[in-house]
């Protein structure tokens, strides 16, 4: 009789192969990180060097230590840029990860930890969505939990005007219908002001 593994047992099984999957994504990063610590003491013992050869009085530990600024996205308002442009250049709607991945890439940035990632998505990212949200120039598709939400490009709402001009009317008369349709919401305004005070 052929045995059958229990639903418990296997429940466990792939826990573990859940657990070891993390693990090898870790150990790949603890590797990247080693290297890289390794280059940057080599660096570190050449610039003691330097300081040695140039002034042999001065402590090459004398400026203690600096912890380096967030990672900067070139000229101001970079990071509004490219997210207008991601956005703009797709018609699908993007979640928080998709568009960290994607700065990521384009500003080539470097994350030691998750949690550094997580705080580049809190402290960066999702305020600069929502100044644009609060611009009208993206709106929020789908509400979600943490990073589940997906914003895409506001649409923007044709006037008068440009129904009028896709009707092939002239400029100046799409010009008076704008006008026309400007009148009628301010007395629309208007009345529900004044039947509001009645």
């Amino acid at each position: 009789m052929a045995f059958r593994t229990p639903p418990e047992i296997k429940w466990l099984l792939v826990e573990r192969a859940t657990l070891m999957g993390d693990i090898v994504q870790l150990e790949r990063r603890q590797a990247l990180l080693a290297a890289e610590l390794a280059q940057l003491r080599v660096t570190r013992e050449a610039l003691d060097h330097t300081i040695a050869v140039l002034e042999s009085r001065a402590r090459a530990d004398a400026g203690g230590t600096v912890r380096r600024h967030a990672p900067a996205y070139g000229s101001r308002g970079a990071l509004k840029h490219f997210l207008v442009s991601t956005v703009s250049a797709s018609t699908a709607e993007f979640t928080l990860q998709a568009l960290t991945s994607q700065a990521e890439e384009h500003f080539q940035l470097k994350f030691a930890t998750q949690e550094e990632r997580t705080q580049f998505m809190r402290n960066s990212l999702r305020p600069q969505l929502q100044r644009l949200r609060r611009e009208g120039m993206l709106e929020v598709f789908s509400a979600g939990q943490n990073q589940s939400s997906t914003w895409r490009l506001r649409p923007r709402v044709p006037t008068f005007a440009d129904l009028a001009r896709l009707a092939g009317l002239p400029a100046s008369k799409a010009h008076d219908v704008d006008q026309d349709e400007a009148g009628h919401q301010m007395a629309h305004q208007r009345d529900g002001y004044a039947e509001g005070r009645t």
